[in-house]
C-alpha cells in the first residue's frame, strides 16, 4: 500500500473509481489471500479494519480530522466491511465442501 503511495493515491491525474479498483484488485487479493481458513478473532478483525479504513481513507482523499464515518466511506466507495467480505468467502468454501461426497475426507471435516 506504502509502495502505491505517491506513484497512485496522491495523484492528481486519476480518478477515485480507477484508485478504487487498483486497491480491489491489487491490494485486495494479497490481504485476503486464504481467508477462508483464517480463525477469526477481535484483534485480527479490527487490524483489518483498520488497515482496510485507512486505505480507503488515503484513496477517498479523507483525513483523520474529516469525522468522516465507516457506513459513509463504505458507501461512497462502493465496498464493505472486510469482515463481512470474509465471511462470506468463509461461508462460500463451507458451501463448496459441503457438496462433496460423505467419503471424501474434506467433506468429513466439515461435518464433523
Amino acid at each position: 500500500m506504502n509502495s502505491l503511495d505517491k506513484c497512485n493515491w496522491r495523484c492528481r491525474y486519476l480518478c477515485r473509481r480507477t484508485k478504487l479498483h487498483v486497491f480491489t484488485a491489487l491490494i485486495m487479493p494479497v490481504l485476503l489471500y486464504d481467508s477462508e481458513t483464517w480463525i477469526s478473532s477481535c484483534a485480527l478483525e479490527s487490524r483489518l479494519h483498520a488497515f482496510c479504513n485507512r486505505s480507503l481513507r488515503r484513496i477517498m482523499g479523507y483525513s483523520w480530522r474529516d469525522h468522516v464515518s465507516n457506513q459513509r466511506l463504505y458507501h461512497e466507495a462502493g465496498t464493505g466491511s472486510i469482515s463481512c467480505t470474509i465471511r462470506d468467502r468463509q461461508l462460500r468454501l463451507y458451501g463448496h465442501l459441503a457438496h462433496f461426497l460423505q467419503d471424501d475426507p474434506a467433506h468429513q471435516v466439515v461435518s464433523a
